[in-house]
């Protein structure tokens, strides 16, 4: 789609604090966001191996027009094992979220 979705994204990945990338709550939630796109929590997948399902969702009212028809979709999916402690570091999961994005049609 553009350069520009893909910077915002990586921008936005840079962005977000690694204390919230160290553990998942159980329920769905967005764990951080900016005006374009948001990482959110979808829950913790039924078959083993368990693994926590973290979606990069494009947000309502995205300053990039480009995003405008993606809003509420999922442009990059990671599944992380269910561990204790995290099999992934905070700096593991931010390049797994830009080697996705890298691969995506943003």
């Amino acid at each position: 789609m553009g350069r520009k979705n893909k910077r915002a994204a990586y921008d936005f990945i840079d962005s977000i604090k690694d204390d919230v990338l160290r553990g998942f709550p159980s329920t769905e939630m967005t764990i951080a966001a900016d005006v374009n796109y948001r990482l959110d929590m979808q829950g913790i997948t039924t078959k083993e191996p368990r693994c926590y399902n973290l979606q990069l969702q494009v947000n309502r009212g995205a300053n990039l027009s480009t995003l405008r028809g993606l809003v509420s979709e999922s442009v990059v999916v990671i599944l992380l094992p269910c561990t204790e402690p995290l099999s992934m570091t905070p700096y593991e999961i931010k390049e797994e979220l830009t080697r996705q994005v890298k691969k995506s049609n943003l």
